[in-house]
């Protein structure tokens, strides 16, 4: 192998190792969410096109949960997320369906979804440790992450998170 093959060879290894490290970033993956953390902030917009923030959603217990028109195990927990909002219960959903609201509105008006729904993105997703949904996160009155759950939601198991949380437990 001759002096300019080698060159060549390890400028491309050095070239291919700094584009990987540019698009992982120097500092790795970001961390992932936790009971007991802050909840991400965000600004999403509700079906109507109003921003909405995160910080003024804060006054008592909450439940986000993200979801889509099109998924199955999303469909099947809505009543249940119907029956807690009804309730008392600040249930946040947050469509993660491309078609943004021209998809979601109809969906919500033809299943009567009367908790606030806001239209979502993969960024917000990711800051919520997000990987597949449904993907459902308790929040407590001080805005900290008190129960993560991942794919279809265990009813009785929100119910008694929510029961700790309104106890002060």
């Amino acid at each position: 192998m001759t002096v300019r093959m080698m060159t060549v060879r390890i400028f491309a290894v050095l070239v291919i190792g700094g584009l990987v490290l540019a698009l992982n970033g120097c500092g790795g993956p970001p961390p992932r969410l936790e009971v007991g953390a802050a909840m991400p902030a965000f600004e999403l917009p509700d079906l109507d096109g109003r921003m909405v923030k995160s910080r003024d959603l804060a006054e008592k217990p909450m439940v986000i949960n993200f979801w889509a028109t099109w998924c199955g195990n999303c469909r099947a927990e809505m009543p249940a997320l119907q029956e807690l909002a009804a309730n008392g219960t600040r249930v946040v959903g947050i469509a993660l369906d491309e078609g943004g609201a021209a998809a979601v509105r109809p969906f919500v008006e033809e299943k009567g979804i009367a908790y606030d729904v806001l239209i979502g993105n993969q960024k917000v997703f990711e800051k919520f440790s997000g990987l597949g949904i449904p993907h459902t996160v308790v929040v407590d009155p001080a805005q900290n992450i008190a129960a993560i759950y991942r794919g279809a939601l265990p009813e009785q198991e929100l119910r008694a998170q929510l029961q700790r949380i309104a106890s002060g437990g």
